[in-house]
């Protein structure tokens, strides 16, 4: 007759199995816990964020008012100016402003530190530079901020740009988290402590219980032999207690 090499899934049977095991989820989320936030502050370089915000006019003229169709005009030429920040050109005047040795290697170094976002429904975007150095940082995007407005007018024709808010020199850091990457190695370690342990029961081949017997074979349990080494030690009695607080008798 095949038997079942595996335990079927009790509820109560598991969360009794995780009670009793709970000092190993504690240890392996704590452990995970510790790891990363170690990682994360000893092996991951700091990183900070400097912006300058841009006001974007589809005129050069004056207006007395603003209407909602230069508004539309001037939120649509954003994406084209973001796209213009990006380039070649622009990087490489930043480069060369910056007194940097001119190579694509720098190029391509600058434009990934340098990023751009609109701020909803409004005439204005940011320019953020991310840097390990707060004041690198911030002295690349003002630079950014002295070079735009005039290269774009030369650009684009019929526009302006003008800067809101120059850089400052954040002093807190911008990634990575303590706080989240603490926070993530908690939650992998809570998931691989409880996974290992329930897998370590559903792959547990020991007989057990009587009720393990019943379940494998199909039938019914007729009896039980006496564990003679332990009541040659405690006695029947505490034998017998033994046996009232468990499903069976391990075989």
């Amino acid at each position: 007759m095949p038997t079942q090499l595996y335990r079927e899934f009790d509820l109560w049977k598991t969360l009794n199995v995780l009670w009793k095991k709970a000092w190993i989820i504690i240890l392996g989320t704590g452990l995970s816990g510790a790891i990363a936030l170690g990682i994360t502050y000893y092996f991951m370089t700091p990183l900070y964020t400097a912006s300058i915000k841009l006001y974007v006019n589809n005129s050069t003229e004056l207006a007395v008012q603003i209407t909602d169709s230069d508004m539309k005009a001037s939120q649509s030429l954003i994406k084209t100016y973001m796209t213009i920040i990006q380039s070649d050109t622009v990087l490489e005047k930043v480069i060369t402003t910056l007194g940097l040795p001119p190579s694509n290697e720098q190029t391509k170094k600058i434009r990934e530190m340098v990023s751009t976002n609109t701020i909803y429904d409004t005439e204005v975007f940011a320019v953020s530079v991310t840097a390990a150095n707060p004041d690198e940082a911030a002295q690349i995007a003002n630079t950014i901020a002295g070079i735009v407005p005039n290269y774009i007018g030369e650009i684009v024709q019929g526009s302006s740009v003008k800067v809101v808010d120059m850089a400052k020199a954040p002093t807190e850091k911008a990634s990575p988290s303590l706080a989240l990457h603490t926070l993530i190695g908690l939650m992998l370690g809570l998931v691989l402590s409880i996974s290992g342990i329930l897998l370590t029961e559903l792959l547990d081949r020991r007989i057990e219980t009587e009720s393990d017997l019943e379940r494998m074979f199909k039938l019914p349990v007729l009896g039980s032999i006496t564990d003679f080494e332990h009541v040659s030690k405690h006695g029947y009695a505490s034998y017998n207690y033994e046996l009232s607080h468990q499903e069976g008798v391990q075989i």
